[in-house]
C-alpha cells in the first residue's frame, strides 16, 4: 500500500469516528431530561417584573407587540377623508400631513393637499345632492374590472323598467369606453344646451340616456382622461 493510501484511509477513518461521536452525544443529549427554569410570578403592585408594557403568564414575561406607527396611522384615516385616487398609505386630507409626508410622494392630489384646498367642501356637492334628491330610486352597476358587461346589464334594467312605464335616466358614466350610444342604437345623436344643462337622448317616452359618447366628433377617438378633468366630467353629468 503506497503512502497516499495509507494517508487517505487514516483522513477517512477519523472523519468516521468524529461523525459517529458527535451522533452518540447528540443521540444522549435527547433522552437526558432538562431542567426548566421558572421565574418568580409578577408583582402587580409594582408592574410586571419591574418592567412598564410586558405581561406577565405563568411566570413567563411576553412583550406586548406594538403596532407599527404607519399602519396605524392607516387604519385611523376614514375613507371619506382619504381622495379615491390616493395611496393606502394617505395620512388623510384633514391631517397636518397631507401633500407633506413621504408617503404622499407620488399621488396626483399632493400639491393639493399641500395647499389646504383638499380640507374645503367641494361646492358642486350640494348641487349633486340637490339634483339627485329628486330621483327616488338610484341603481349603481360597477365592477373592477373593464369588459365584464356593466353596459349591458345597465341597458337591459333600463329597458326593463322602461317598459313598465317608469321614468327612468341612464347616464353613462364610462368616460374612457363609452358602449351605450351603440348598445342602444344612438349612434349620431347630439346633446343639446340649454338654460337648464344638457338635454339627454330620449330613446321613448320614458327612458333618456346621457353620455359622453354623443359628444365625440367620431366614435372611435380615445379619451384618456384622469383626476380633476374625468371628475369634473361627471359632476358636469349630475348637475346639468
Amino acid at each position: 500500500m503506497s503512502g497516499s493510501q495509507v494517508l487517505t484511509f487514516t483522513v477517512g477513518a477519523a472523519a468516521g469516528v468524529c461523525v459517529a461521536s458527535a451522533l452518540f452525544w447528540a443521540t444522549k443529549r435527547e433522552k437526558s431530561p432538562k431542567a426548566v427554569a421558572t421565574e418568580p410570578a409578577p408583582d402587580a403592585s409594582n408592574g410586571i417584573n419591574g418592567i412598564n408594557g410586558v405581561n406577565g403568564v405563568n411566570g413567563v414575561a411576553e412583550k406586548t407587540p406594538e403596532k407599527a406607527p404607519e399602519a396605524e396611522e392607516k387604519n385611523q384615516v376614514p375613507a371619506e377623508d382619504r381622495p379615491a385616487d390616493a395611496p393606502e398609505s394617505c395620512p388623510g386630507v384633514s391631517s397636518e400631513q397631507a401633500g407633506k409626508s413621504s408617503s404622499c410622494n407620488g399621488c396626483p392630489n399632493q400639491s393639493l393637499c399641500a395647499s389646504g384646498e383638499a380640507k374645503k367642501k367641494d361646492p358642486a356637492l350640494a348641487d349633486v345632492q340637490d339634483r339627485l334628491a329628486k330621483v327616488k330610486r338610484k341603481i349603481l352597476v360597477l365592477s373592477g374590472k373593464g369588459g365584464v358587461g356593466k353596459s349591458t346589464v345597465s341597458a337591459q334594467l333600463s329597458f326593463g323598467f322602461s317598459a313598465r312605464s317608469m321614468d327612468v335616466g341612464l347616464l353613462d358614466v364610462d368616460i374612457c369606453g363609452p358602449s351605450v350610444p351603440r348598445m342602444l342604437g344612438l349612434l349620431g345623436q347630439d346633446v343639446h344646451q340649454s338654460s337648464e344643462g344638457w338635454s339627454p337622448i330620449y330613446v321613448d317616452d320614458h327612458l333618456a340616456v346621457m353620455s359622453i359618447g354623443f359628444m365625440l366628433p367620431n366614435q372611435d377617438d380615445a379619451i384618456i382622461w384622469r383626476g380633476p378633468r374625468k371628475n369634473g366630467l361627471i359632476k358636469q353629468f349630475l348637475t346639468d
